[in-house]
């Protein structure tokens, strides 16, 4: 389980970013955030896989009983090593051996890409290189995946190819993830539970179960249903506002 609680995190004297934020994440779930841009959903991660660590609160991954948890992050841009192979890319982060070099060449076939496992990535399409980097991702055995819009950039058969491939694999390999996005569709899409977020400090202003049937894809019926009741009930929630006479609902 990931236990999020951060009482303060701000940049010197200015008003915090994040303030008396606390979710919970179980093992094996796909937990999206929503929130308006600036909120601080990426400074959120960067305190859950220890890139920052000024902060007031606590951060703890328990997944495994005496075992510390391996925490992967994908971001928006790849951030691959131009003069690497994507074999070599994706293996960088382990080390060369011969089991992590049979570990990489499963994921790049499951991912697509075993047959440009020894080009650079500058001979690679935007959606391959994020192949990659979802391959490499992987390779360390993440029991914590988090993603940080990692598909905005791409066009929209693209990015649904590789939005189910990620689910896919989350699923495989029961991996616990955390989806930072703007898109709530895509979110309902991959989810099972969203967060909404206010605009800075942000806090949790909203808990939404997504209780749709698997496989779902984006613009299914019943995510479509899903998204206009909730946007019906909540209008302003993509600005980080509820209706103040709404409870929060959880789960």
């Amino acid at each position: 389980m990931l236990d999020i609680h951060i009482e303060r995190k701000s940049y010197g004297d200015s008003e915090p970013v994040i303030a008396d934020l606390h979710f919970e994440v179980h093992s094996g779930e796909f937990v999206a955030l929503v929130g308006p841009s600036g909120a601080g959903k990426s400074t959120l991660l960067q305190l859950i896989c220890g890139l920052d660590k000024d902060y007031r609160g606590t951060v703890a991954a328990r997944f495994q009983p005496g075992v510390a948890a391996t925490t992967a992050v994908m971001f928006q841009d790849p951030r691959l090593m131009p003069w690497l192979t994507v074999e070599q890319n994706i293996a960088l982060v382990v080390g060369d051996s011969e089991v992590n070099r049979r570990r990489a060449a499963q994921l790049m076939a499951a991912v697509g890409i075993f047959e440009h496992r020894y080009s650079y990535p500058a001979q690679l399409s935007g959606g391959m290189k994020k192949r990659v980097a979802l391959a490499r991702a992987f390779i360390t055995k993440p029991d914590l995946l988090l993603l940080d819009e990692p598909f905005s950039s791409l066009d929209q058969p693209a990015a649904e190819e590789l939005r189910q491939l990620t689910r896919q694999l989350c699923t495989e390999h029961g991996v616990t993830v955390l989806y930072v996005t703007h898109d709530l569709p895509e979110a309902i899409s991959l989810a099972d539970r969203v967060l909404f977020l206010s605009p800075s400090p942000m806090r949790v202003v909203l808990d939404k179960a997504v209780n749709i049937k698997r496989p779902r894809r984006l613009g299914d019926a019943a995510a479509v249903v899903f998204l206009a009741r909730l946007l019906e009930q909540y209008p302003d929630i993509l600005k980080g506002h509820k209706l103040p006479t709404q409870a929060v609902e959880a789960g």
